[in-house]
Parts: structure tokens; C-alpha cells; sequence
């Protein structure tokens, strides 16, 4: 899945470098409807028609118009508001937009996991969540290290470094949800493992 879009607010948040998180995220939406088919056909998923199709919508929906009204739209405006308000503006507005964009992300966070929320207080078995919770641990540990570790032998900023680390170790999910949907059914061992991975991402950055 390409870098989650909360990448660029953390990177925000830890001083790191707005461009390279901003880049980092346009770049791997760009290459998701080549990727994401390759991979999955890597996996040994041979889709039929009826949800190639499916799985073909949900990826275009979210690399298309969807990308562009809902994540470089607010950029470019928030871009052009920091430059009209200036530094003692940006300031002086700071702190309530963190409070906003904080509650906003928990919103978002909380709309991607209602689905399966369902789903696991039917079945509160301990062995299926602590199986996803171990499948999903390791991605995003091992993508904020490798970010975290690759940065300064390419000779990057700490800046960048920052948002690199966020950015490897963030992805989307609120896509993967839709594609598991379309492919899967909304299988509910695949939702556990998503929800999990939406979780510890953010628990990941909280640490970095």
C-alpha cells in the first residue's frame, strides 16, 4: 500500500521535512495501480475477472479523483494560507490546529476500524487477535527502522530522515481495507490484521 497521508501530519508535527513526506506520499499513490497488481499476483492471488475489476475500482478511485480533492487540494491551500498568514500567524493558529487535525485523525481512524469492531466483540476468541496483532507488528517497526536507518547513508538531513522513518513506516490503510473488501469479502481475519496495523503505525510514530 502507498505511504498513509497521516505520514505528512507527523512529519509535520516533528519538524521533519514537509516536501520529501509530501513527495514520498505522491510518489507510491503514483505507482500503486502498477504495484498493487503485481504483488498481489507475487502472492499467488489469481483473481478472476469479476474482482480484478473490483480490486482495478478501489485502486483507481483512491489514486484518482479522490487523491486529488481530498489530499493535494488541502495541501495546496493549507500551502497558500501558511504563506498569507505568515510565521507569527502560522503561530499563532499553531496549536489549534494540531487539536483539530488530532481529532480529525481519530475520526478517520475510528471510521476505518467501525467496520470491524462488529466483528471482533461477536468473536472475542484471544488467539485470532493475537495472531493479527503479531502479523501486524512488524510492519511498521520495520518500516520507520529502515526509513530511520537508510536516510543518513544517502546523506539526508535529520529532517528528512524524520519523514522518511514516518513515511516507510505508514501506509495506507483505509485503502487496503477497501481492496481487502473487494477481494476478500471483508474476511474478518483480514480486517483484524488491518485494523491492527491502522493502530500500531500510529503507536510506532508516537515513538519515533
Amino acid at each position: 500500500m502507498p505511504v498513509a497521508n497521516s505520514a505528512v501530519a507527523w512529519t509535520h508535527q516533528s519538524d521533519g521535512s514537509i516536501p520529501w513526506a509530501l513527495g514520498l506520499v505522491i510518489v507510491s499513490i503514483g505507482l500503486c495501480p502498477w504495484v498493487a497488481p503485481l504483488l498481489l499476483g507475487l502472492m499467488g492471488m489469481t483473481l478472476s475477472a469479476a474482482q480484478a475489476a473490483a480490486a482495478e475500482v478501489v485502486v483507481v478511485r483512491a489514486t484518482g479523483y479522490v487523491f486529488l480533492v481530498w489530499v493535494l487540494a488541502p495541501t495546496a491551500v493549507g500551502l497558500v494560507a501558511g504563506q498569507l498568514l505568515g510565521p507569527a500567524g502560522r503561530r499563532h493558529v499553531g496549536p489549534s490546529l494540531a487539536v483539530a487535525s488530532a481529532a480529525a485523525l481519530l475520526l478517520l481512524n475510528y471510521a476505518n476500524a467501525s467496520a470491524a469492531l462488529p466483528q471482533i466483540v461477536a468473536d472475542p476468541k484471544a488467539a485470532p487477535i493475537f495472531a493479527a496483532l503479531l502479523s501486524a507488528a512488524p510492519l511498521p517497526i520495520v518500516g520507520a527502522l529502515s526509513g530511520w536507518a537508510l536516510a543518513p547513508r544517502v546523506s539526508l538531513s535529520h529532517r528528512a530522515r524524520v519523514a522518511w522513518a514516518y513515511s516507510l513506516g505508514m501506509k495506507n490503510t483505509g485503502l487496503a481495507r477497501g481492496l481487502a473488501g473487494a477481494l476478500l469479502g471483508d474476511a474478518p481475519v483480514a480486517v483484524r490484521v488491518i485494523l491492527r496495523v491502522t493502530l500500531l503505525q500510529h503507536g510506532v510514530a508516537g515513538v519515533v
